[in-house]
């Protein structure tokens, strides 16, 4: 009974997850098709690029008192969202792949969906390093209720509408800037990950 149950459960997982990657498959599929609406997702996905540490298994406190190296918290998060991106894409890009054949025609350039992507992934790298910074910050425990619950989501929505916008003025130029764009964000985001060591809150709001 209990090596059914096991199996059962594992099967139903592994179909939710099948399911799910159709369904993000289809979303970037979808947003891919529209010249580069794939820069929403930061957007949409807000509390994921943004509330990290709320979001694990272990309480704000005891990251806090335990003086837990909450950089290696943050590196796993980014780097699941950014797998989590990257094979949405990629199954988005085979559903596109499939669509455009049996309708036989291809609307979408090799080159127009490797654009997108660089852009995407460029945009996705500095919204991770701003929302990590806005995470780690005072602001989520001031001691003023209209900063501590609003403040947070307005700089980030602030912040990274100026990486989108970079990321777009640098796609405008050429496949070339957004690489380098790409790598000066990787850079940058190395070097501000190792520098979340603890929870720097104000320890009256955590302990």
């Amino acid at each position: 009974m209990f090596k059914f149950t096991v199996k059962y459960h594992i099967r139903t997982g592994q179909m939710y997850m099948l399911l799910s990657f159709c369904m993000m498959g289809v979303l970037m599929g979808t947003l891919i098709r529209t010249n580069m609406l794939l820069l929403i997702v930061p957007f949409l996905l807000q509390k994921t690029y943004l509330n990290v540490l709320e979001q694990g298994v272990a309480p704000l406190r005891l990251l806090r008192i335990s003086e837990c190296n909450i950089g290696k918290i943050y590196r796993s998060s980014n780097l699941s969202v950014m797998l989590w991106s990257t094979t949405g894409i990629a199954v988005g890009v085979m559903f596109l792949i499939i669509f455009d054949a049996t309708s036989s025609k291809f609307e979408i350039e090799p080159m127009d969906i490797a654009m997108q992507v660089a852009t995407f992934t460029a945009q996705s790298i500095m919204c991770l390093t701003i929302g990590n910074t806005i995470d780690n910050s005072d602001l989520r425990t001031s001691r003023w209720w209209i900063i501590r619950n609003y403040m947070p989501q307005v700089a980030y929505t602030m912040f990274a509408a100026m990486a989108t916008s970079l990321a777009s003025i640098c796609a405008l130029i050429s496949i070339y800037a957004i690489a380098a764009l790409c790598a000066v964000a990787l850079v940058v985001w190395l070097l501000t990950v190792r520098q979340h060591v603890r929870i720097n809150h104000f320890e009256t709001f955590i302990i």
